[in-house]
């Protein structure tokens, strides 16, 4: 497992997949196995695959983290927003987490907001990520998605600004 994890972190999937499937046989319903399976799965591009092993994930574990946090990702891309919402307050309230668990709880809340077209309050759920987690190598994606999110673009400033007045 030690080393399956350490090729996801590194995106090689293919070189982890093998790996993960020899833990799976030797503990066929490990939450952790199953997981980073998944994660194997949709770093491939096997997202029916991925998918699939998510909702068996979260019906047999709803309280394993990453299972629900998953399951937000997975309602959001369908559009269940709603659904998203009720899978991720439990978080909200949760008191203890393992690093590892308040980045995926982060990510999935992070996610959430911009789904509801609420920047300001992922740019607040992301400082307190970076006090938390300063050197989480995800946080650079977080800041590079929210550099923008919720404002409106250069052109269309532009375009807002000249309404209204004659052209030539």
């Amino acid at each position: 497992m030690r080393e399956a994890t350490r090729l996801l972190r590194e995106r090689k999937a293919e070189e982890a997949e093998p790996l993960l499937l020899k833990a799976r046989a030797a503990e066929p319903d490990a939450p952790d196995i199953l997981n980073n399976l998944a994660a194997a799965y949709g770093l491939q591009g096997r997202v029916e695959q991925a998918d699939a092993l998510i909702r068996h994930l979260y019906q047999r574990y709803p309280d394993y983290l990453f299972a629900r946090t998953n399951m937000v990702q997975l309602a959001l891309r369908v559009g269940e927003i709603e659904r998203a919402e009720a899978l991720v307050a439990p978080l909200r309230t949760r008191r203890r987490f393992h690093v590892s668990e308040f980045a995926a709880s982060c990510s999935a809340q992070l996610e959430l907001l911009l789904a509801q077209n609420q920047a300001e309050g992922a740019r607040s759920w992301l400082e307190i990520w970076v006090r938390v987690d300063p050197d989480h190598p995800l946080l650079a994606h977080w800041r590079q998605r929210l550099a923008h999110a919720g404002r409106p673009s250069l052109l269309r400033r532009f375009l807002r600004g000249r309404r209204g007045r004659a052209v030539g």
